[in-house]
C-alpha cells in the first residue's frame, strides 16, 4: 500500500506541477499582453497630445489672424469716410471745379471782348 500511495502522490505532484507551470505560462502571457496594451495606450496618448498641441497652435494662429483682421477692419473704419461725408466732399469738389471752369470761361470771354474792342479800335 505504501508504494501505491507514493506513486499516487508522485503522480499528483507531477499533475499539480504541470498545472502550476501552465498557470505560470498563462499568467506570463497575460502580463505580456497587458504590458503591450499599456504601451499601445501610452503611444496613442502621446499621439493625441501631439495632435492636441498642433490643434491648439492652429487655433492660436487662427485667433491671431482674426485679431489682425479685426484690427485692419477697425483701421479701415477709422480712416474711411462715411458715405454721406464722401458724397458731400465729392459734391464740393465738383462745385469747386465748376467754379474754376466758369472763371476760365469768364476770363476767356473778357479777353475775347477786349481783343474784339482792340481790333475795332485798330480799324
Amino acid at each position: 500500500g505504501v508504494k501505491a500511495v507514493e506513486a499516487w502522490v508522485k503522480q499528483r505532484v507531477e499533475e499539480l506541477s504541470s498545472e502550476v507551470s501552465a498557470g505560470t505560462t498563462h499568467a506570463q502571457a497575460e502580463r505580456r499582453a497587458a504590458h503591450e496594451q499599456v504601451e499601445r495606450v501610452t503611444r496613442t496618448l502621446a499621439e493625441l497630445r501631439s495632435t492636441l498641441g498642433k490643434s491648439q497652435d492652429r487655433i492660436a494662429e487662427t485667433a491671431s489672424q482674426g485679431k489682425t483682421l479685426e484690427a485692419q477692419i477697425q483701421d479701415l473704419r477709422a480712416t474711411a469716410l462715411p458715405r454721406e461725408e464722401a458724397n458731400t466732399l465729392v459734391q464740393g469738389l465738383m462745385e469747386l471745379q465748376d467754379q474754376r471752369v466758369s472763371k476760365r470761361l469768364d476770363t476767356a470771354e473778357q479777353r475775347g471782348k477786349s481783343d474784339q474792342r482792340a481790333a475795332v479800335e485798330a480799324v
